[in-house]
Protein backbone atom coordinates (compact mmCIF):
# COMPACT_ATOMS: atom_id res chain seq x y z
CA UNK A 1 0.00 0.00 0.00
CA UNK A 2 1.15 3.13 -0.81
CA UNK A 3 2.08 6.29 1.55
CA UNK A 4 -1.03 7.79 -0.59
CA UNK A 5 -3.48 5.37 -0.30
CA UNK A 6 -2.20 4.10 3.44
CA UNK A 7 -2.42 8.64 4.63
CA UNK A 8 -6.08 8.01 3.03
CA UNK A 9 -6.77 4.81 5.11
CA UNK A 10 -5.85 6.50 8.12
CA UNK A 11 -8.23 9.89 7.17
CA UNK A 12 -10.91 7.48 6.59
CA UNK A 13 -10.85 5.43 9.88
CA UNK A 14 -10.30 7.86 12.05
CA UNK A 15 -13.18 9.90 10.64
CA UNK A 16 -14.71 7.14 11.08
CA UNK A 17 -14.21 6.79 14.41
CA UNK A 18 -14.74 10.24 15.08
CA UNK A 19 -18.30 10.03 13.82
CA UNK A 20 -19.07 7.14 15.95
CA UNK A 21 -17.62 9.08 18.92
CA UNK A 22 -20.13 11.79 17.82
CA UNK A 23 -23.14 9.79 16.93
CA UNK A 24 -22.39 8.14 20.07
CA UNK A 25 -22.26 10.65 21.92
CA UNK A 26 -25.25 12.38 20.70
CA UNK A 27 -26.88 9.23 21.15
CA UNK A 28 -25.91 9.53 24.98
CA UNK A 29 -27.32 12.98 25.19
CA UNK A 30 -30.45 11.93 23.80
CA UNK A 31 -30.63 8.71 26.18
CA UNK A 32 -30.26 10.92 29.08
CA UNK A 33 -32.91 13.75 28.41
CA UNK A 34 -35.01 10.49 29.56
CA UNK A 35 -33.76 12.20 33.07
CA UNK A 36 -36.63 14.48 34.55
CA UNK A 37 -40.22 14.85 35.92
CA UNK A 38 -43.32 13.92 33.70
CA UNK A 39 -46.63 14.31 33.62
CA UNK A 40 -49.77 12.82 31.92
CA UNK A 41 -53.27 12.27 32.82
CA UNK A 42 -56.66 10.08 31.51
CA UNK A 43 -60.39 10.83 31.66
CA UNK A 44 -62.81 8.42 32.13
CA UNK A 45 -66.67 9.45 33.11
CA UNK A 46 -65.73 12.88 33.76
CA UNK A 47 -63.20 12.08 36.26
CA UNK A 48 -59.39 13.22 35.52
CA UNK A 49 -56.27 11.32 37.04
CA UNK A 50 -52.97 12.84 37.14
CA UNK A 51 -50.12 10.96 36.95
CA UNK A 52 -46.58 12.32 38.04
CA UNK A 53 -43.18 9.93 36.92
CA UNK A 54 -40.11 11.51 37.91
CA UNK A 55 -36.49 9.56 36.29
CA UNK A 56 -33.36 9.24 36.62
CA UNK A 57 -31.10 6.95 34.01
CA UNK A 58 -27.44 5.57 35.24
CA UNK A 59 -26.42 4.62 31.22
CA UNK A 60 -28.71 2.36 30.44
CA UNK A 61 -30.80 1.55 33.74
CA UNK A 62 -33.16 3.67 34.71
CA UNK A 63 -35.17 4.72 38.17
CA UNK A 64 -37.55 7.02 39.49
CA UNK A 65 -41.52 6.77 40.99
CA UNK A 66 -44.63 6.97 39.94
CA UNK A 67 -47.70 8.72 41.68
CA UNK A 68 -50.84 8.55 40.79
CA UNK A 69 -53.49 11.09 42.03
CA UNK A 70 -52.64 11.49 45.60
CA UNK A 71 -51.87 8.11 46.14
CA UNK A 72 -47.95 7.49 48.14
CA UNK A 73 -44.98 7.14 45.57
CA UNK A 74 -44.01 4.38 43.76
CA UNK A 75 -40.53 3.15 42.69
CA UNK A 76 -40.28 1.87 39.49
CA UNK A 77 -38.84 -1.49 38.91
CA UNK A 78 -36.62 -2.94 35.60
CA UNK A 79 -36.15 0.24 34.34
CA UNK A 80 -34.00 0.27 30.72
CA UNK A 81 -33.00 2.62 28.46
CA UNK A 82 -31.58 2.16 25.33
CA UNK A 83 -31.71 4.99 22.83
CA UNK A 84 -35.01 6.53 22.38
CA UNK A 85 -36.37 3.60 24.23
CA UNK A 86 -37.30 3.25 27.61
CA UNK A 87 -39.16 0.40 29.56
CA UNK A 88 -40.19 -0.29 33.72
CA UNK A 89 -43.06 -1.67 35.68
CA UNK A 90 -44.37 -0.79 38.47
CA UNK A 91 -46.38 -3.28 41.02
CA UNK A 92 -48.38 -2.51 43.56
CA UNK A 93 -50.03 -4.77 46.74
CA UNK A 94 -53.78 -4.20 47.28
CA UNK A 95 -54.35 -6.35 50.07
CA UNK A 96 -51.69 -9.06 49.50
CA UNK A 97 -52.53 -9.46 45.75
CA UNK A 98 -49.97 -7.89 43.96
CA UNK A 99 -50.47 -6.33 40.32
CA UNK A 100 -48.34 -4.83 38.01
CA UNK A 101 -48.22 -2.47 35.01
CA UNK A 102 -45.36 -2.80 32.36
CA UNK A 103 -44.66 0.55 30.47
CA UNK A 104 -42.69 1.16 27.47
CA UNK A 105 -41.89 4.38 25.30
CA UNK A 106 -40.20 6.18 22.98
CA UNK A 107 -38.98 9.88 23.83
CA UNK A 108 -39.44 12.21 21.31
CA UNK A 109 -38.32 16.02 22.76
CA UNK A 110 -40.07 17.00 25.67
CA UNK A 111 -42.50 13.88 25.14
CA UNK A 112 -42.46 10.13 25.63
CA UNK A 113 -45.45 7.90 23.42
CA UNK A 114 -46.03 4.41 24.21
CA UNK A 115 -48.32 1.57 25.85
CA UNK A 116 -48.69 0.24 28.92
CA UNK A 117 -50.28 -3.37 29.84
CA UNK A 118 -51.70 -4.64 32.41
CA UNK A 119 -53.31 -8.22 33.33
CA UNK A 120 -57.22 -8.02 33.76
CA UNK A 121 -60.19 -10.52 34.44
CA UNK A 122 -57.40 -12.47 33.02
CA UNK A 123 -56.92 -11.05 29.84
CA UNK A 124 -54.17 -8.84 28.67
CA UNK A 125 -55.40 -5.26 28.57
CA UNK A 126 -53.69 -2.29 27.17
CA UNK A 127 -53.34 1.78 26.94
CA UNK A 128 -51.66 4.43 25.75
CA UNK A 129 -49.90 7.08 27.47
CA UNK A 130 -48.18 10.39 26.37
CA UNK A 131 -46.05 12.75 28.84
CA UNK A 132 -44.80 15.69 28.60
CA UNK A 133 -41.72 16.80 30.49
CA UNK A 134 -42.12 19.42 32.88
CA UNK A 135 -39.65 22.34 32.81
CA UNK A 136 -37.05 22.66 35.11
CA UNK A 137 -38.35 26.14 36.42
CA UNK A 138 -41.37 24.33 37.68
CA UNK A 139 -39.69 21.76 39.71
CA UNK A 140 -39.74 22.96 42.95
CA UNK A 141 -36.05 22.85 44.36
CA UNK A 142 -34.56 21.05 40.88
CA UNK A 143 -31.44 22.99 39.40
CA UNK A 144 -31.76 24.13 36.14
CA UNK A 145 -30.89 21.95 33.54
CA UNK A 146 -30.38 22.99 29.55
CA UNK A 147 -32.89 21.38 28.10
CA UNK A 148 -33.11 20.93 24.24
CA UNK A 149 -35.20 23.85 22.48
CA UNK A 150 -37.79 21.60 20.12
CA UNK A 151 -40.06 23.62 18.14
CA UNK A 152 -43.17 24.59 19.96
CA UNK A 153 -46.19 21.60 19.38
CA UNK A 154 -49.12 23.62 17.18
CA UNK A 155 -52.04 24.57 19.96
CA UNK A 156 -55.01 21.92 19.72
CA UNK A 157 -58.54 23.19 19.72
CA UNK A 158 -60.80 22.55 22.95
CA UNK A 159 -62.69 19.80 21.84
CA UNK A 160 -66.69 21.01 21.87
CA UNK A 161 -68.96 18.33 22.96
CA UNK A 162 -71.45 18.29 19.86
CA UNK A 163 -75.46 17.32 20.30
CA UNK A 164 -75.37 13.60 18.72
CA UNK A 165 -79.10 13.71 18.68
CA UNK A 166 -79.92 17.58 17.71
CA UNK A 167 -83.56 16.28 16.09
CA UNK A 168 -84.72 14.59 19.75
CA UNK A 169 -86.21 16.91 21.74
CA UNK A 170 -85.05 17.23 25.70
CA UNK A 171 -87.77 15.83 28.19
CA UNK A 172 -89.21 18.08 30.58
CA UNK A 173 -88.29 17.34 34.17
CA UNK A 174 -90.72 16.10 36.90
CA UNK A 175 -91.64 18.32 39.99
CA UNK A 176 -89.04 17.78 42.98
CA UNK A 177 -90.55 15.70 45.59
CA UNK A 178 -89.66 15.46 49.82
CA UNK A 179 -86.41 13.71 49.98
CA UNK A 180 -87.90 10.84 52.19
CA UNK A 181 -90.70 10.44 49.68
CA UNK A 182 -91.69 6.75 49.96
CA UNK A 183 -94.39 4.74 48.07
CA UNK A 184 -94.95 1.16 48.29
CA UNK A 185 -95.76 -0.64 45.18
CA UNK A 186 -95.59 -4.19 43.69
CA UNK A 187 -93.45 -5.44 41.88
CA UNK A 188 -93.36 -4.66 38.12
CA UNK A 189 -93.33 -8.33 37.56
CA UNK A 190 -96.60 -9.81 37.19
CA UNK A 191 -96.93 -12.65 38.83
CA UNK A 192 -93.65 -11.93 41.01
CA UNK A 193 -92.37 -14.96 43.07
CA UNK A 194 -92.93 -14.54 46.80
CA UNK A 195 -88.91 -14.31 47.70
CA UNK A 196 -89.08 -11.57 44.56
CA UNK A 197 -91.85 -9.56 46.46
CA UNK A 198 -90.34 -10.27 50.13
CA UNK A 199 -87.25 -8.65 48.71
CA UNK A 200 -89.25 -5.55 47.31
CA UNK A 201 -91.12 -5.58 50.83
CA UNK A 202 -87.77 -5.52 52.70
CA UNK A 203 -85.96 -2.67 50.96
CA UNK A 204 -89.29 -0.10 51.20
CA UNK A 205 -88.78 -1.27 55.07
CA UNK A 206 -85.11 -0.43 54.94
CA UNK A 207 -85.62 3.13 52.34
CA UNK A 208 -84.49 5.88 54.26
CA UNK A 209 -83.98 4.00 57.66
CA UNK A 210 -80.68 2.01 56.80
CA UNK A 211 -78.07 1.01 54.06
CA UNK A 212 -77.06 -1.62 53.41
CA UNK A 213 -73.05 -2.49 52.61
CA UNK A 214 -72.37 -4.13 48.96
CA UNK A 215 -69.61 -5.00 46.88
CA UNK A 216 -69.00 -6.69 43.20
CA UNK A 217 -67.00 -9.26 42.20
CA UNK A 218 -65.65 -10.03 38.37
CA UNK A 219 -67.62 -12.85 36.44
CA UNK A 220 -64.06 -14.85 36.57
CA UNK A 221 -63.30 -13.51 40.12
CA UNK A 222 -66.26 -15.28 42.19
CA UNK A 223 -66.05 -14.03 46.12
CA UNK A 224 -62.44 -12.59 45.51
CA UNK A 225 -64.04 -8.89 46.02
CA UNK A 226 -66.17 -9.70 48.98
CA UNK A 227 -63.15 -11.53 50.77
CA UNK A 228 -61.54 -8.18 50.14
CA UNK A 229 -64.37 -6.23 51.48
CA UNK A 230 -64.18 -8.32 54.51
CA UNK A 231 -60.10 -7.83 55.65
CA UNK A 232 -60.17 -3.64 54.17
CA UNK A 233 -63.69 -3.02 56.47
CA UNK A 234 -63.66 -5.92 59.14
CA UNK A 235 -67.50 -6.41 57.77
CA UNK A 236 -68.81 -9.03 54.86
CA UNK A 237 -71.25 -6.68 52.50
CA UNK A 238 -75.03 -7.36 52.87
CA UNK A 239 -75.46 -7.35 49.01
CA UNK A 240 -73.27 -9.72 47.02
CA UNK A 241 -72.65 -8.00 43.49
CA UNK A 242 -71.59 -10.18 40.35
CA UNK A 243 -71.82 -10.01 36.20
CA UNK A 244 -72.71 -12.57 33.52
CA UNK A 245 -69.62 -11.44 31.52
CA UNK A 246 -69.05 -11.48 28.02
CA UNK A 247 -65.07 -11.85 27.46
CA UNK A 248 -62.78 -14.79 27.31
CA UNK A 249 -63.07 -16.91 30.39
CA UNK A 250 -66.27 -15.62 31.28
CA UNK A 251 -68.32 -17.70 29.44
CA UNK A 252 -69.84 -21.34 29.58
CA UNK A 253 -68.05 -22.97 32.83
CA UNK A 254 -67.27 -19.44 33.86
CA UNK A 255 -71.60 -18.97 34.10
CA UNK A 256 -72.10 -22.21 35.86
CA UNK A 257 -69.66 -21.12 38.48
CA UNK A 258 -71.20 -18.11 38.67
CA UNK A 259 -74.47 -19.97 39.73
CA UNK A 260 -72.89 -21.82 42.20
CA UNK A 261 -71.31 -18.95 44.19
CA UNK A 262 -74.78 -17.32 43.95
CA UNK A 263 -76.91 -19.88 45.17
CA UNK A 264 -74.30 -20.15 47.97
CA UNK A 265 -74.35 -16.31 48.91
CA UNK A 266 -77.84 -16.78 48.89
CA UNK A 267 -78.22 -19.25 51.46
CA UNK A 268 -75.64 -16.98 53.70
CA UNK A 269 -77.90 -14.27 53.66
CA UNK A 270 -76.70 -12.13 51.36
CA UNK A 271 -78.74 -10.41 48.98
CA UNK A 272 -77.71 -10.52 45.26
CA UNK A 273 -77.16 -8.15 42.73
CA UNK A 274 -76.28 -9.11 38.89
CA UNK A 275 -75.44 -6.48 36.07
CA UNK A 276 -74.07 -8.13 32.48
CA UNK A 277 -71.59 -6.16 30.52
CA UNK A 278 -73.24 -7.99 27.27
CA UNK A 279 -71.37 -8.23 24.22
CA UNK A 280 -72.51 -6.03 20.84
CA UNK A 281 -75.32 -8.08 19.37
CA UNK A 282 -73.24 -8.07 16.27
CA UNK A 283 -70.74 -9.59 17.83
CA UNK A 284 -70.30 -13.25 18.71
CA UNK A 285 -69.29 -14.30 22.24
CA UNK A 286 -66.55 -14.67 23.31
CA UNK A 287 -65.63 -11.48 22.59
CA UNK A 288 -63.53 -8.59 24.27
CA UNK A 289 -64.15 -5.76 26.34
CA UNK A 290 -62.82 -2.81 24.72
CA UNK A 291 -63.37 -4.16 20.61
CA UNK A 292 -67.39 -5.32 21.83
CA UNK A 293 -68.79 -4.48 24.92
CA UNK A 294 -67.66 -0.47 24.25
CA UNK A 295 -67.18 -0.45 20.78
CA UNK A 296 -70.57 0.94 18.87
CA UNK A 297 -73.54 0.42 16.85
CA UNK A 298 -74.14 2.79 14.15
CA UNK A 299 -77.35 4.48 13.87
CA UNK A 300 -78.54 1.90 11.72
CA UNK A 301 -77.83 -0.84 13.47
CA UNK A 302 -79.39 0.14 16.55
CA UNK A 303 -82.53 0.99 14.90
CA UNK A 304 -82.09 -2.35 13.10
CA UNK A 305 -81.46 -3.78 16.72
CA UNK A 306 -84.71 -2.46 18.09
CA UNK A 307 -87.03 -3.99 15.48
CA UNK A 308 -88.58 -7.16 15.59
CA UNK A 309 -87.77 -9.55 13.07
CA UNK A 310 -84.89 -8.90 11.77
CA UNK A 311 -81.37 -9.87 11.46
CA UNK A 312 -79.84 -8.22 14.14
CA UNK A 313 -82.87 -8.19 16.52
CA UNK A 314 -82.81 -11.69 16.49
CA UNK A 315 -79.00 -12.33 17.01
CA UNK A 316 -79.58 -9.74 19.95
CA UNK A 317 -82.72 -12.22 21.27
CA UNK A 318 -80.57 -15.54 20.93
CA UNK A 319 -77.70 -13.39 23.31
CA UNK A 320 -80.19 -12.65 25.81
CA UNK A 321 -82.03 -16.09 25.65
CA UNK A 322 -78.38 -17.78 26.57
CA UNK A 323 -77.86 -16.05 29.66
CA UNK A 324 -81.62 -16.44 30.47
CA UNK A 325 -81.15 -20.20 31.19
CA UNK A 326 -78.60 -19.35 33.47
CA UNK A 327 -81.16 -16.98 35.16
CA UNK A 328 -83.50 -19.78 35.16
CA UNK A 329 -81.44 -21.72 37.16
CA UNK A 330 -81.34 -19.23 40.06
CA UNK A 331 -85.16 -19.15 39.61
CA UNK A 332 -85.34 -22.48 40.39
CA UNK A 333 -83.01 -21.93 43.19
CA UNK A 334 -85.31 -19.42 44.91
CA UNK A 335 -82.96 -16.96 44.42
CA UNK A 336 -84.68 -13.33 44.02
CA UNK A 337 -82.29 -11.28 42.34
CA UNK A 338 -81.52 -7.17 41.53
CA UNK A 339 -81.30 -7.51 37.99
CA UNK A 340 -79.35 -4.22 36.59
CA UNK A 341 -79.42 -4.67 32.90
CA UNK A 342 -78.06 -1.52 30.39
CA UNK A 343 -76.05 -0.29 32.90
CA UNK A 344 -75.28 3.75 33.18
CA UNK A 345 -77.65 3.99 30.25
CA UNK A 346 -77.21 7.73 29.74
CA UNK A 347 -73.36 7.43 29.30
CA UNK A 348 -71.73 7.12 26.19
CA UNK A 349 -68.65 4.66 26.71
CA UNK A 350 -70.97 1.36 25.85
CA UNK A 351 -72.97 0.55 23.05
CA UNK A 352 -76.33 0.59 24.55
CA UNK A 353 -76.11 3.67 26.03
CA UNK A 354 -76.85 7.50 25.07
CA UNK A 355 -79.28 7.10 22.90
CA UNK A 356 -82.12 9.78 23.72
CA UNK A 357 -85.82 9.13 22.52
CA UNK A 358 -88.60 6.61 22.37
CA UNK A 359 -86.43 4.47 20.03
CA UNK A 360 -83.61 4.81 22.08
CA UNK A 361 -81.54 3.29 24.76
CA UNK A 362 -85.04 2.69 26.91
CA UNK A 363 -86.58 0.85 23.89
CA UNK A 364 -84.19 -1.47 23.90
CA UNK A 365 -84.36 -1.83 28.39
CA UNK A 366 -88.01 -2.40 27.44
CA UNK A 367 -87.57 -5.17 24.94
CA UNK A 368 -85.26 -6.99 27.88
CA UNK A 369 -88.03 -6.72 29.96
CA UNK A 370 -90.66 -8.51 28.18
CA UNK A 371 -88.43 -10.92 27.04
CA UNK A 372 -87.06 -12.25 30.46
CA UNK A 373 -90.41 -11.55 31.45
CA UNK A 374 -93.31 -12.55 29.13
CA UNK A 375 -91.40 -15.16 27.42
CA UNK A 376 -89.25 -16.83 29.94
CA UNK A 377 -91.52 -16.13 32.76
CA UNK A 378 -88.33 -14.98 35.22
CA UNK A 379 -90.82 -13.82 37.98
CA UNK A 380 -87.62 -13.66 40.41
CA UNK A 381 -86.01 -10.53 39.13
CA UNK A 382 -86.57 -7.17 40.59
CA UNK A 383 -85.64 -4.79 37.91
CA UNK A 384 -83.19 -2.05 38.86
CA UNK A 385 -83.03 0.73 36.31
CA UNK A 386 -79.36 2.61 36.37
CA UNK A 387 -78.14 5.93 34.88
CA UNK A 388 -74.94 7.90 35.37
CA UNK A 389 -74.39 11.04 36.96
CA UNK A 390 -76.02 13.54 34.46
CA UNK A 391 -73.34 15.50 33.66
CA UNK A 392 -73.95 16.87 30.38
CA UNK A 393 -77.30 18.06 29.12
CA UNK A 394 -77.63 14.90 26.97
CA UNK A 395 -77.11 12.40 30.10
CA UNK A 396 -80.67 14.00 32.19
CA UNK A 397 -82.57 10.68 33.77
CA UNK A 398 -85.36 11.69 32.39
CA UNK A 399 -84.22 11.33 28.86
CA UNK A 400 -83.61 7.47 29.67
CA UNK A 401 -86.31 6.54 31.77
CA UNK A 402 -88.55 3.72 30.49
CA UNK A 403 -91.57 4.43 32.12
CA UNK A 404 -92.43 3.08 36.08
CA UNK A 405 -93.99 -0.17 34.64
CA UNK A 406 -90.46 -1.17 33.97
CA UNK A 407 -88.93 -0.18 37.29
CA UNK A 408 -88.11 -1.63 41.02
CA UNK A 409 -85.78 0.61 41.70
CA UNK A 410 -83.58 3.24 40.74
CA UNK A 411 -79.99 3.50 41.20
CA UNK A 412 -76.66 5.78 40.58
CA UNK A 413 -73.28 4.94 39.33
CA UNK A 414 -70.97 7.65 40.62
CA UNK A 415 -66.90 7.81 41.22
CA UNK A 416 -67.25 11.07 42.22
CA UNK A 417 -69.24 13.34 44.19
CA UNK A 418 -72.97 13.00 45.32
CA UNK A 419 -74.71 16.24 44.24
CA UNK A 420 -78.18 16.80 45.55
CA UNK A 421 -79.12 17.37 42.20
CA UNK A 422 -78.52 14.10 41.05
CA UNK A 423 -80.33 13.24 43.81
CA UNK A 424 -83.07 15.21 43.52
CA UNK A 425 -83.72 14.42 40.35
CA UNK A 426 -83.45 10.51 40.53
CA UNK A 427 -86.07 10.92 43.37
CA UNK A 428 -88.32 12.92 41.30
CA UNK A 429 -88.53 10.33 38.97
CA UNK A 430 -88.70 7.41 41.69
CA UNK A 431 -92.52 7.32 42.10
CA UNK A 432 -91.71 6.89 45.80
CA UNK A 433 -89.45 3.58 45.26
CA UNK A 434 -86.47 2.54 46.59
CA UNK A 435 -83.31 4.20 45.50
CA UNK A 436 -79.49 3.09 45.17
CA UNK A 437 -75.72 3.46 44.42
CA UNK A 438 -75.12 0.73 42.03
CA UNK A 439 -71.49 1.40 41.90
CA UNK A 440 -68.96 3.20 42.79
CA UNK A 441 -65.28 3.17 43.87
CA UNK A 442 -63.77 4.00 47.57
CA UNK A 443 -65.81 6.93 47.89
CA UNK A 444 -69.36 5.42 49.17
CA UNK A 445 -71.88 8.16 50.36
CA UNK A 446 -70.55 9.35 54.01
CA UNK A 447 -73.03 9.57 57.00
CA UNK A 448 -73.80 13.17 56.33
CA UNK A 449 -75.16 12.49 52.69
CA UNK A 450 -77.84 10.81 54.23
CA UNK A 451 -79.42 13.87 56.29
CA UNK A 452 -80.52 15.21 52.72
CA UNK A 453 -80.13 12.32 50.68
CA UNK A 454 -81.80 9.29 52.86
CA UNK A 455 -83.65 7.02 50.44
CA UNK A 456 -79.71 5.21 49.54
CA UNK A 457 -81.04 1.63 50.65
CA UNK A 458 -77.31 0.23 49.28
CA UNK A 459 -74.27 1.21 48.15
CA UNK A 460 -72.09 -1.43 45.74
CA UNK A 461 -68.25 -0.78 45.59
CA UNK A 462 -66.83 -1.78 42.09
CA UNK A 463 -64.93 -5.02 42.51
CA UNK A 464 -61.01 -3.92 42.99
CA UNK A 465 -61.73 -0.32 44.85
CA UNK A 466 -60.48 -1.34 47.96
CA UNK A 467 -57.49 -2.59 47.84
CA UNK A 468 -55.99 0.40 45.98
CA UNK A 469 -53.77 2.07 47.68
CA UNK A 470 -53.77 5.93 49.18
CA UNK A 471 -54.46 5.93 52.84
CA UNK A 472 -57.07 5.71 55.28
CA UNK A 473 -60.22 5.64 53.84
CA UNK A 474 -58.93 7.06 50.38
CA UNK A 475 -59.32 5.82 47.20
CA UNK A 476 -56.36 4.95 44.89
CA UNK A 477 -55.36 4.59 40.92
CA UNK A 478 -58.56 4.41 39.29
CA UNK A 479 -61.67 6.64 38.85
CA UNK A 480 -63.09 7.99 41.44
CA UNK A 481 -59.55 7.24 43.63
CA UNK A 482 -57.36 10.27 44.46
CA UNK A 483 -57.09 12.90 41.46
CA UNK A 484 -60.62 12.47 40.40
CA UNK A 485 -63.66 15.15 40.82
CA UNK A 486 -65.38 15.05 44.40
CA UNK A 487 -64.87 13.93 47.83
CA UNK A 488 -63.11 10.12 48.30
CA UNK A 489 -65.22 8.73 50.72
CA UNK A 490 -65.39 8.25 54.53
CA UNK A 491 -63.32 5.68 56.86
CA UNK A 492 -64.90 2.41 55.73
CA UNK A 493 -64.27 0.26 58.83
CA UNK A 494 -65.73 2.97 60.94
CA UNK A 495 -68.42 3.93 58.45
CA UNK A 496 -69.63 0.12 57.89
CA UNK A 497 -70.21 -0.23 62.39
CA UNK A 498 -72.53 3.14 61.97
CA UNK A 499 -75.92 1.50 62.92
CA UNK A 500 -77.25 2.92 59.83
CA UNK A 501 -74.64 0.78 57.47
CA UNK A 502 -76.10 -3.10 57.49
CA UNK A 503 -73.33 -5.79 56.88
CA UNK A 504 -73.91 -9.42 56.23
CA UNK A 505 -73.41 -10.62 60.21
CA UNK A 506 -74.76 -7.71 61.32
CA UNK A 507 -78.08 -9.20 64.00
CA UNK A 508 -80.19 -6.28 63.13
CA UNK A 509 -79.83 -6.89 59.03
CA UNK A 510 -80.44 -11.23 60.22
CA UNK A 511 -83.93 -10.38 61.77
CA UNK A 512 -85.11 -7.81 58.85
CA UNK A 513 -84.09 -10.61 56.21
CA UNK A 514 -85.09 -13.01 58.06
CA UNK A 515 -88.80 -12.76 55.82
CA UNK A 516 -87.44 -12.91 52.66
CA UNK A 517 -85.19 -15.78 53.88
CA UNK A 518 -88.30 -17.48 54.80
CA UNK A 519 -89.76 -16.94 51.34
CA UNK A 520 -86.95 -18.47 49.76
CA UNK A 521 -87.86 -22.02 51.98
CA UNK A 522 -84.57 -20.69 53.70
CA UNK A 523 -84.20 -20.67 57.37
CA UNK A 524 -85.32 -17.30 58.88
CA UNK A 525 -82.00 -17.59 61.01
CA UNK A 526 -78.81 -19.26 60.58
CA UNK A 527 -75.18 -19.09 62.57
CA UNK A 528 -73.21 -15.82 61.85
CA UNK A 529 -70.20 -16.44 59.46
CA UNK A 530 -67.26 -16.84 60.16
CA UNK A 531 -65.15 -16.93 57.21
CA UNK A 532 -64.84 -15.38 54.07
CA UNK A 533 -66.60 -15.98 50.82
CA UNK A 534 -65.02 -19.39 49.08
CA UNK A 535 -63.40 -17.52 46.10
CA UNK A 536 -63.79 -19.22 42.92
Amino acid sequence: MNAHRLGFAVTLLVSAAGFCAVARAAEEKQAASVSGTWKWSRTFNDNTLEFILKLKQDGEKLAGTLVVGESPETAIENGKVAGADISFSITQEFNGAKMTRKYSGKIEGDTIKGKTEFERDGQTQSRDWEAKRVAQSAQAGQPAAPVASQPAAPARPAQRWVNPQPDVPYLPKPAPRPADWVVEHEPVTPNASPEARALLKFLYGISTKHTLTGQHNFAANQGQFTSQALRVTGKTPALYGTDWGSARGEIGEARDRIVQAVIREHQKGSIIAICWHEVRPSDDEPATFQQSVRAKLTNAEFDELITPGTALHKRWLAQVDVVAGYMKQLRDARVPILWRPFHEINGDWFWWNGRRGERGSKQLYRLMFDRLVNYHKLNNLLWVWNPDRPEREDRQFVDYFPGQQYVDVLSLDTYAEYKQSYYDDLNALSDGKPMAVSECGRNVPPLDVFATQPKWTYYMVWAGFLGRPGGKGAGGPGFGGPGAKGPMGPDLPSLVKDPRMWSLDDPAYREAIAPTRAASGLPATRPAATAAPTRE
